[in-house]
């Protein structure tokens, strides 16, 4: 589970950068809407700098873009389950 790494979260601007992030991608990529393949790929530099880890997941080697990377792919597994 991320939590056990998680000291602070991304908060709800985090939702907004990421929602932002995603529209512009898809305007630069010529897409009328955003999508869930453009909101993994800002995910990692829109939501990095928001999540504050603990001393574990310094321990362990755990960067926020493994954390956010792992929390994208439970969302897409429950999707698809």
């Amino acid at each position: 589970a991320a939590n056990e790494y998680v000291m602070y979260g991304p908060s709800p601007r985090g939702a907004q950068a990421l929602i932002l992030a995603a529209k512009v991608r898809a305007l630069v990529e010529g897409l009328p809407n955003i999508n869930a393949d453009l909101i993994a790929k800002v995910a990692g530099p829109a939501l990095r700098h928001r999540v504050i880890l603990n001393h574990r997941a310094a321990i362990d080697g755990m960067g926020s873009d493994s954390l956010i990377a792992a929390a994208i792919q439970h969302l897409r597994d429950a999707d698809q389950g």
